[in-house]
């Protein structure tokens, strides 16, 4: 069974030009990767006109092993910083990728190493993992999404299997 949990961070709040950068910095000082070893990170927007979620960003983690859950969500009622959301709003429980358009950002191999999904952020996320002292494994192969749901894709780290779960895009299936 896969478990989700998102983050969310306060847009206005976060006073860097680029938000999403800082949130992923408050995300990633947060927390141990090594604590988040085997799960799947996702990002994006959630901009509701009907709930206290209104222009924030999120940051959402899937793993198969509920005590991962229990140890981020623990780590992030602990943690006061600005942007962060308030307590009271700062997270979103179950089927976080289902209910909204979140993108894969990344990977936390079996050895804690944060894996790029897309080619387009692996300098980014290098950078981003330098600063905040988490390990960087590379680039993660682009998964293979069909118009039937979600595909288990298993990739070969090493010795490891990492396995994601991955909800295909409107239009990327086959036909």
């Amino acid at each position: 069974m896969l478990h989700e949990l998102g983050i969310l961070f306060n847009i206005d709040d976060l006073v860097e030009p680029d938000y999403q950068t800082q949130a992923w910095k408050i995300f990633m000082t947060t927390c141990d990767p090594a604590q988040l070893a085997g799960s799947t990170l996702y990002e994006g927007e959630i901009i509701e006109t009907s709930t206290s979620h209104e222009d924030a960003f999120c940051i959402a983690l899937q793993t198969q092993d509920r005590h991962v859950i229990n140890y981020l969500k623990s780590a992030f009622m602990r943690h006061e910083v600005q942007g962060l959301m308030p307590k009271e709003q700062r997270f979103i429980e179950r089927g976080v990728t289902l209910r909204y358009p979140l993108s894969i950002r990344g990977q936390i191999d079996a050895n804690g190493q944060f894996r790029s999904w897309q080619e387009a952020f692996t300098r980014r996320d290098k950078q981003l993992c330098l600063e905040t002292a988490w390990k960087f494994g590379g680039p993660a192969k682009t998964p293979i999404a069909t118009e039937h749901g979600p595909v288990l894709v298993e990739e070969a780290y090493g010795d490891e299997f990492v396995t994601a779960s991955v909800r295909p895009r409107p239009g990327s299936g086959p036909g």
